[in-house]
């Protein structure tokens, strides 16, 4: 492991990839994105470049700072709620559930589950054969040249 990790050329083969990928994906536009807010137009009448207003309008509009200070609330609180609701459950389990832990397992791993499952039935669906409107099994009458008679040669003519 330290051999592979100490060869550059080995971490540039099996980083390099997702390295480009994501930089092609991800941090392509978002630098093109913030090379667009120091610009003021559209894309049919052009952009003209316009400095910093943008962003002194921005911190000067009181809706702005109303948004902020209602989601930084809104981010303590519910953080806050989570860990106070996940303590007591944990409590409920640990004091009053314990002999129902299969039920309880069940609860907490079944909203974990059900969308892996319902992907694998949609696309078992999805990718579902019809069945053929032709038989799939041989004739149920027997030809001459079929396994199902005694003989694989056809009989010979009766008159001669």
């Amino acid at each position: 492991m330290h051999r592979v990790l100490g060869d550059r050329r080995a971490i540039l083969i099996l980083l390099g990839p997702a390295l480009l990928v994501y930089t092609l994906i991800m941090l392509v536009p978002m630098v093109w994105s913030l090379g667009y807010s120091f610009t003021k137009g559209n894309s049919i009448e052009g952009f003209t470049g316009s400095g910093l207003d943008n962003f002194t309008r921005l911190l000067d509009d009181p809706a702005v700072h109303e948004a902020l200070w209602f989601t930084l609330k809104y981010a303590v609180i519910v953080t806050a709620g989570q860990v106070v609701a996940g303590y007591l459950l944990a409590l409920l389990y640990v004091f009053f559930l314990k002999k129902a832990s299969a039920l309880v397992r069940t609860l907490v791993f079944f909203p974990v589950i059900l969308p892996t499952v319902a992907v694998g039935l949609l696309f078992q669906k999805l990718f579902q054969v019809a069945p053929s409107p032709a038989p799939s099994t041989p004739s149920s009458t027997p030809s001459a040249w079929s396994p199902s008679t005694s003989s694989a040669t056809p009989a010979a003519p009766s008159g001669s």
